[in-house]
């Protein structure tokens, strides 16, 4: 007698399925099926299993493990030691600049550093440089005057050695930082994952090692197009090497589209 056919429930990969579930729907196992609700959610995971794809990152100094067989990349070519470089930058960045807070865009990166040196940025940004980065000091603040709109989580050791949430939203042109209280600690050679999560109302909000730490505001503006941004630039200290296990970026694929917006016909 053949296998029964797969049963395929209607609306397999879209909300309407897990909010019809009410034991899933609302809750945290809910939020994490989420991101496979591909009628729903655009997202994009590499893991660097074949290296890094130059049709979709923009890297500086960072190399294919290909003995690691779970895969990731590194600031240390195969056979070369790890040994820390005090010139040059650590760049990954989009090519395709398509995230936007007004469609929720969240992104979350595994890595390791082999010291807590130079400065570190992640999350999304447009009209970085390659070479300086975003953020050109975090206490004060500044950056460079090309990147228009970001929301980034800096540690950069030229001020202390904690985590900021600094950001500019294009309309005010304002830099903002703010260090995450309690200060989080990090360690060297340990991994590290880091989450930011942009909300169409300007919040930017951050997970440091799978905890919620704060939110702030201010964030991009809800419609500029923003590039996923991991960059490592030397400091007084020197420059540390870093692996990077894996980044998962995930939206909305249609934009969350305000109260006000949709009485003035903004629905794009």
């Amino acid at each position: 007698m053949p296998e029964p056919a797969i049963n395929i429930p209607d609306n397999l990969f879209s909300r309407k399925l897990l909010r019809a579930s009410h034991a899933v729907g609302g809750s945290p196992l809910g939020a994490l099926l989420e991101t496979l609700c591909i009628d729903d959610i655009y997202s994009v995971r590499d893991d660097f299993e074949r290296g890094i794809d130059a049709t979709r990152w923009d890297s500086a100094k960072l190399y294919h493990q290909p003995n690691d067989l779970q895969g990731s990349i590194a600031s240390f070519g195969l056979g070369d030691e790890a040994i820390e470089d005090e010139g040059s930058v650590i760049r990954l960045s989009s090519k395709v600049g398509g995230w936007r807070a007004v469609n929720r865009a969240s992104a979350i990166i595994r890595f390791s550093l082999s010291s807590l040196r130079g400065k570190l940025e992640f999350g999304f940004e447009t009209g970085g440089d390659r070479d300086a980065g975003v953020i050109l000091a975090k206490v004060g603040p500044s950056a460079v005057s090309t990147a228009n709109n970001f929301g980034l989580l800096v540690r950069d050791t030229d001020n202390n050695t904690n985590l900021g949430i600094v950001r500019r939203d294009g309309r005010s042109g304002t830099v903002r930082n703010t260090d995450i209280t309690p200060a989080i600690t990090f360690e060297a050679v340990k991994p590290q994952t880091l989450l930011v999560s942009l909300q169409e109302q300007g919040d930017v909000l951050v997970w440091v090692n799978g905890k919620f730490v704060q939110s702030v505001q201010n964030g991009p503006e809800a419609r500029e197009y923003l590039n996923l941004w991991f960059h490592i630039s030397p400091r007084a200290d020197g420059l540390p090497n870093v692996s990077i296990d894996y980044i998962f970026a995930w939206q909305e694929r249609s934009a969350v589209v305000t109260w006000p917006e949709k009485a003035l016909g903004q629905t794009t």
